[in-house]
């Protein structure tokens, strides 16, 4: 059973629900191996997340690109960008006015590198603020200094709706990547961004490894995401739940919608599905 953390299990407040966290030691209770699978990296709380819901897997961290020891942080798997493409994805979103966001390796401070402030599109600080990574932000003197980032696993260039869209056209023939424009999801506003990632890394991936290893099939494995990063995992695995507040994107790839994260979807969806007890509200 593979989790997402913010909106899935961990709600607005920060914390994990009474209710969410009984049910997940239920589960476990249960033989079920559980991993966290999360866009955070692992120094934002993960390890002591899972310490507190009674976890001992490996959490994959990321959004697949990397997965670490719980217990002691050790990056066990990276996979950074190929340095061609990163040049090539700079400068393609350099070329067509976007705002850069580098984020380093794991084996490095989990800093975030964009443009200094008075050049930053405000959608920079949109996103950072949304995935809680502000405090990361670090600003470089020049659009030179992004080329140095070391071992990066992910460029977001954030732009308007029109300068996004046409970057991802160029982004996504590059070879050695994967590009996504969140622009096509969201349905209005113009705080946009298109990003890239090693080719063939994402949540599902990344679980799809984790589970072989354990000798378990995809086909065996439900995972409840909330958010556009959760698409990927939500489609491969064998029962895929989105939270209430998804957006329509994840809802549609889903085999069932839970309630929102404040209504304890993630519980009611591990004791209708996993734990057999209760019904699960219809949406």
């Amino acid at each position: 059973m593979a989790l997402d953390i913010d909106g899935t299990i961990v709600g607005l407040d920060g914390h994990v629900s009474p209710r969410v966290r009984r049910a997940i030691r239920d589960v476990l209770d249960r033989g079920i191996l559980v991993v966290l699978c999360t866009g955070r990296i692992f120094s934002e709380g993960v390890k002591d997340l899972g310490a507190g819901l009674g976890l001992s897997l490996p959490a994959i961290v990321r959004n697949g690109t990397a997965v670490q020891e719980l217990q002691t942080g050790a990056v066990l798997s990276r996979h950074p960008i190929p340095a061609g493409a990163e040049t090539a994805a700079l400068e393609i979103m350099l070329r067509h006015g976007l705002s850069p966001i580098i984020e380093e390796g794991p084996q490095q401070q989990d800093r975030l590198f964009a443009p200094p402030p008075e050049r930053c599109h405000a959608a920079v600080f949109y996103f950072t603020d949304l995935w809680k990574r502000s405090q990361h932000l670090h600003h470089v003197q020049r659009d030179d200094d992004l080329y140095q980032v070391t071992d990066p696993n992910w460029i977001g260039g954030c732009g308007s709706r029109e300068a996004t869209a046409a970057a991802h056209g160029e982004l996504y023939n590059l070879p050695g990547i994967a590009a996504r424009n969140y622009g096509e999801w969201r349905p209005d506003g113009d705080l946009c961004i298109a990003d890239i990632m090693p080719f063939g890394c994402s949540k599902a991936s990344a679980l799809a490894r984790f589970a072989a290893q354990h000798g378990i099939n995809l086909s065996e494995t439900l995972a409840i995401g909330d958010y556009f990063n959760d698409i990927e995992m939500l489609k491969e695995v064998g029962w895929g739940v989105a939270m209430g507040h998804a957006p329509d994107a994840l809802k549609d790839v889903a085999d069932t919608v839970t309630l929102d994260v404040s209504q304890d979807g993630a519980a009611v969806a591990l004791e209708r599905y996993v734990l057999g007890r209760g019904t699960l509200t219809s949406i």
